[in-house]
């Protein structure tokens, strides 16, 4: 190959970059003057060979798939190694450094150009391309040896391996039809197994996250979503990278961008949009039962699967001090509670025990900083969170979660010592954690349970997280069952869906147009559950689609517009998924009434907690089926209801035991077990 040395050309800011070396410190020396000695001193050559690879061949050990293997080899020459000795002789250390340095990036160069027509011709006989084996970074030394026989360029290899000249290089890819196509024309540094490389290609990314600015750095091609989960910042990505969830959307550059489908290839200026999420707790604190004797105080902790929930309590006044909400740190492990167990599975579980540990132990020492408190006079701890995020807090293994029957077999509730939880001892207070019901029906559910017993007889409770939990009570039994409901009224898989952030639509009317109204007034970034309750309602109502589900034209295939500044829309398919979510919770309410032998007329009140109950639009959930019409007078919204039962513990310690006794009359209904389940499913997919 012929390597023109116009075509060479290196990037003098890369150059001193990777010296270390400051503008000010650019007046010592003669850059243009060294370039052009360097251009004198360098005769670039380089070739590749393809070779049919045998199964006899060494080479095929390494790639046994691949047809062929394609060897690279190319050099500067020997003046440029001789040029620079002699600089380094006569102690001309910088002049020795900078042509060293313009060496090293002018092999890159080459290795690029070499990519562009190994690519071009392999890529015409239609074969995949391996990823780069480089000597000593993923490749045994030995084999450079074998290179520079089969390529006679005039460089040879030590025994070790080691080249002559010295500013030389090689590498090898393989080729062929049943092999991954992993070949990069460009060298990505953020790939690049060596990690103390002085010629890393960073980028400047400047974040603002509502509340400072802050500088980051990541390397040429580094996916941005990465870059920002590593420095510490929570995005949401429930998709896992899909693309399809739009919930990792920022600013980058003005410009509205997926973080999990953008690499860095520039610096940037990167405001995140999904700032923090929209949390009202919506429990009365009016007649609480205060234990006179108490003092001090205590920290109740909703422990959610996205969102964690904190408030700081006086003990003896029974007044909320300070409150902060925050994204769980796991999320960089898993968006729910599948992928959790998952890389649970998988090794990660004392990593993500860790992860909300340290959090959870940073965020409470803040707290009692910023309001004065001695830590010595914080004396209770109330944690209730489902049976997953349990399990990972304590450490305990998620095995017997992954397969049926889902039967907890870890100590994951009950009392505990700080330091038994924390590793810590930070604070002196007891811990408890709240009581599970069973698999999927967690801590936060009896919490919640506590806190309205004190209201409520023979009600059903309807959490919609990521996991639909739904609770009949009724002649102090409690029937229980959990249904894959969520992650539609989450806005996960919905084509414009967003989680209760700033922005989000929460409100939809249809009146000679789409009236919307978003979280905080702010700008249209997706639509939320109570958002896609109201749509999914409204199109029905305004013969938009009909009773399937099924859109009328023009909007089956496209979908309908709700906000045309931010072009979000509502699509056939979001419709689907609502249909599906909103079945299995209607069937999963069904069947509870079944199990406790009663009708719609012996629930007394059917309550909705959580982030959905906040803005929920009661009468759009029964016209969809959601709710059963017959309910719909008796439905009442809540907020977080698993922190009003903390609160009320915290405050009354004979309410824990009351913990126990209701997980022992507890009746839980496997759903996918349930004869009559899919037939109920069918009855009710439609609107």
């Amino acid at each position: 190959m012929d390597f023109n040395k116009i075509n060479l050309k290196i990037d003098k800011n890369r150059v001193l970059k990777a010296l270390g070396m400051e503008e000010e410190a650019q007046n010592h020396f003669d850059y243009e003057k060294l370039y052009n000695e360097f251009l004198d001193h360098i005769a670039p050559k380089g070739d590749f060979k393809a070779i049919l690879l045998r199964d006899k061949d060494e080479l095929k050990n390494i790639f046994p798939n691949a047809q062929y293997s394609i060897l690279a080899l190319y050099t500067l020459g020997d003046k440029i190694d001789a040029c620079i000795n002699n600089k380094f002789s006569s102690g001309d250390y910088t002049d020795a450094l900078i042509l060293d340095s313009m060496a090293n990036l002018c092999l890159f160069r080459m290795s690029d150009m070499i990519n562009q027509k190994i690519h071009s011709d392999f890529k015409a006989k239609e074969l995949n391309i391996s990823e780069k084996y480089i000597p000593l970074e993923n490749m045994d030394m030995k084999y450079q040896k074998f290179i520079t026989k089969e390529i006679p360029l005039g460089i040879s290899a030590s025994e070790f391996g080691m080249l002559t000249p010295l500013k030389s290089a090689s590498f090898v890819v393989f080729a062929g039809e049943d092999i991954e196509d992993e070949f990069n024309l460009e060298h990505n540094c953020s790939k690049c197994r060596l990690k103390d490389c002085l010629y890393r290609e960073k980028f400047t990314i400047k974040v603002n996250d509502g509340v400072k600015v802050k500088e980051i750095s990541a390397e040429k091609g580094t996916l941005l979503l990465d870059a920002l989960l590593d420095n510490g910042y929570i995005i949401d990505y429930p998709c896992n990278k899909m693309g399809i969830c739009g919930k990792c959307k920022v600013s980058a550059n003005n410009k509205l961008i997926l973080s999990c489908k953008t690499f860095v290839e520039e610096d940037l200026e990167v405001e995140i949009i999904n700032k923090g999420y929209k949390i009202s707790e919506g429990f009365d604190l009016k007649g609480q039962n205060i234990d006179m004797e108490a003092s001090g105080y205590g920290f109740i902790i909703d422990l959610g699967t996205t969102t964690v929930v904190m408030d700081l309590i006086n003990l003896k006044t029974g007044k909320i001090i300070d409150k902060l909400s925050f994204l769980n740190p796991q999320s960089s492990f898993g968006q729910d509670i599948i992928m959790r167990i998952e890389m649970a599975l998988k090794g990660s579980l004392g990593d993500m025990s860790k992860s909300i540990r340290t959090m959870l132990l940073k965020n409470m020492a803040a707290m009692a900083l910023e309001n004065s408190i001695n830590e010595n006079t914080v004396n209770s701890i109330i944690i209730s969170g489902n049976t997953v995020m349990s399990h990972i807090l304590l450490n305990k293994s998620c095995e017997a979660l992954a397969f049926y029957p889902f039967k907890v077999k870890e100590q994951i509730d009950g009392k505990f010592s700080f330091k038994e939880i924390f590793h810590s001892e930070k604070f002196k207070a007891e811990v408890f954690v709240t009581p599970h019901i069973s698999g999927f029906v967690g801590g936060d559910i009896t919490s919640g349970l506590i806190y309205l017993n004190k209201y409520f007889e023979n009600y059903i409770l309807m959490d919609l997280g990521t996991n639909g939990e739904i609770v009949l009570k009724h002649n102090g039994i409690y029937y229980t069952t959990s249904t894959a409901a969520g992650p539609a009224f989450e806005g996960v898989n919905i084509s414009c869906g967003a989680g209760s952030v700033e922005g989000a639509i929460c409100s939809v009317k249809y009146h000679k147009g789409f009236i919307i109204n978003t979280i905080n007034n702010k700008p249209a970034v997706g639509i939320c559950g109570s958002g896609i309750i109201d749509i999914t309602s409204e199109l029905l109502l305004h013969n938009f689609m009909d009773s399937t589900g099924s859109m009328y034209e023009p909007y089956f295939e496209n979908g309908i517009a709700l906000d045309k500044e931010s072009k979000i829309k509502f699509t056939q398919q979001d419709i689907r998924q609502v249909q599906m979510s909103k079945s299995a919770v209607r069937s999963g309410i069904e069947i509870l009434l079944k199990e406790a032998g009663i009708g719609y007329s012996e629930v007394n009140h059917f309550i909705i907690s959580g982030g959905l109950g906040n803005n929920l639009n009661i009468k759009n959930a029964a016209a969809i089926g959601l709710i059963p019409k017959e309910l719909a007078e008796k439905a009442v919204t809540f907020g977080n209801t698993s922190l009003g039962g903390g609160f009320s513990m915290i405050l009354n310690k004979e309410l824990i035991k009351s913990a126990e006794e209701i997980k022992k009359a507890s009746k839980y209904i496997n759903l996918s077990d349930y004869e009559g389940f899919n037939d109920l499913f069918i009855q009710y997919i439609d609107f």
